[in-house]
């Protein structure tokens, strides 16, 4: 995957298939909207999970109702030329590998919501 994570993947194939089904917007419950974390376990130090992190790092912001992040729909790519040139190649190399998914998966969904 070129150095691409596991979870930006998987958030790239998300929002892949929300753009081929026409969606306008993606939201993520925030660590205060989420069940686990604000109902039985609070007086628990252990905390089920951590997802603002996760949101931010994928460009979310916090809505006015501060239970959820909006997603962008679209990802945001470094311009070529503010990567370092040792860098470069491997950018390339993965921005192109993550087009043909996103060409597949537009391709495989335009079978089905026809």
């Amino acid at each position: 995957m070129y150095g691409y994570r596991p979870k930006s993947f998987i958030m790239f194939l998300l929002r892949e298939l929300a753009k081929s089904m026409h969606v306008e917007s993606i939201y993520a419950v925030s660590d205060a909207g989420f069940y686990a974390n604000t109902h039985l376990i609070r007086g628990h130090k252990a905390k089920v999970a951590f997802l603002d992190p996760l949101w931010e790092e994928v460009d979310g912001t916090v809505c006015e109702d501060t239970r959820f992040y909006q997603i962008p729909i679209e990802e945001y790519r470094k311009p070529i030329e503010d990567i370092k040139s040792q860098k470069r190649s491997q950018y390339r190399n993965r921005y192109a590998l993550l087009d043909q998914y996103a060409d597949d998966i537009r391709e495989t969904m335009n079978l089905y919501l026809k």
